[in-house]
C-alpha cells in the first residue's frame, strides 16, 4: 500500500492550525517533513497520526495523574 502525504497546510488543517503556524512547526522540527524539490515539503500521514496518537495518550496521562 503505498504511503499518503500531505501538504505542510493540509497537515496543518488536520491539527487545527493555520498555514503559517504549520510551516512554523515544520520548521522547528515538530512536524515531520520530507523534502520533495527545492521548495516543496511533505507530511507523512502516519506521522501526523502518530503525533495525535501520543498528545492524547499524554493527555490521557496527565487527566490520570490530576486526579491523584
Amino acid at each position: 500500500m503505498p504511503m499518503e502525504f500531505l501538504s505542510v497546510p493540509e497537515a496543518g488543517k488536520r491539527l487545527g492550525v493555520g498555514r503559517a503556524r504549520a510551516y512554523q512547526l515544520a520548521k522547528a522540527g515538530y512536524l515531520p517533513t520530507v523534502r520533495v524539490s527545492a521548495r516543496r515539503y511533505l507530511v507523512p500521514a502516519d506521522a501526523l497520526d502518530r503525533l495525535g496518537d501520543a498528545a492524547i495518550a499524554r493527555a490521557a496521562q496527565k487527566g490520570v495523574n490530576d486526579e491523584a
